[in-house]
């Protein structure tokens, strides 16, 4: 099983929730959005990431104005 992008929405707020994600190892990058509402638990989407690649992603909210994108990010071996 390939591991999958996961997120929760904590705030009833109206407004969507997403990582942002780019393989280090490969020329792939993208979003994984979150726009069920409010959950009471983890959402996944699965990528199909590659197994032994470095993953650089952060954290996005959307708000009035668009999206706000973390500065800080995190990188994960798969």
């Amino acid at each position: 099983m390939r591991p999958a992008l996961r997120r929760k929405d904590n705030r009833t707020d109206g407004y969507s929730v997403a990582v942002y994600w780019d393989d280090l190892d490969s020329a792939r990058a993208g979003k994984c959005i979150d726009d069920l509402g409010t959950a009471k638990a983890w959402t996944g989407c699965n990528k199909d990431l590659a197994e032994g690649h470095l993953i650089r992603w952060r954290f996005a909210w959307e708000w009035t104005n668009g999206w706000i994108i973390s500065e800080n990010y995190w990188e994960t071996r798969i």
